[in-house]
């Protein structure tokens, strides 16, 4: 059983708790909800309700990532991949490494969903994650970067394998 706010025109909200098979039945009628008021005529009349859906909060998918709901985190990536993408490709303007951050991400927000605290909301917390992999990605590729100059530098003054054979 999953649980989804319905919203009417009216601003009334109400808890409603549904079956898969209903929840699939509404979604195929969400885009029908939103066109036109019930009833089916078509206009945007005063008097009309829609029915409008509402998606589960970010805080109740990361509680369902935590007990292993691998759709949950699925539905994370979906919300928030691109803002996560957008902020580790400005931290590291490099689009590879943006990619590889988003991956890093999410897979440690699949590691951590237990450890959200509530301070904050979701996305803030998935976007500090991002600021620490980018911040991290950009520091090792700096070590890693300085250790092959300094490996470029250094002069291997041994002989070669053929000079060694020549002095024998």
């Amino acid at each position: 059983m999953t649980q989804n706010v319905v919203r009417f025109t009216r601003n009334l909200d109400l808890t409603v708790r549904r079956s898969w098979r209903a929840m699939q039945k509404m979604q195929g009628a969400e885009g029908l909800a939103d066109r036109g008021p019930v009833g089916g005529s078509g206009r945007r009349g005063g008097g009309g309700l829609r029915v409008v859906i509402g998606t589960p909060a970010d805080e109740s998918l990361l509680a369902s990532v935590a007990r292993g709901d691998h759709g949950a985190l699925r539905t994370l990536l979906t919300r928030h991949g691109v803002a996560v993408f957008r902020f580790a490709l400005s931290l590291t303007k490099e689009r590879s490494l943006a990619e590889e951050i988003v991956n890093d991400v999410f897979f440690e927000v699949s590691r951590r969903a237990r450890a959200f605290a509530g301070r904050s909301r979701v996305s803030t917390w998935i976007l500090g994650i991002t600021r620490h992999k980018a911040l991290s990605a950009l520091q090792r590729r700096a070590r890693e970067r300085s250790s092959e100059e300094l490996a470029d530098d250094i002069v291997d003054e041994a002989d070669d394998p053929e000079r060694a054979m020549q002095k024998k």
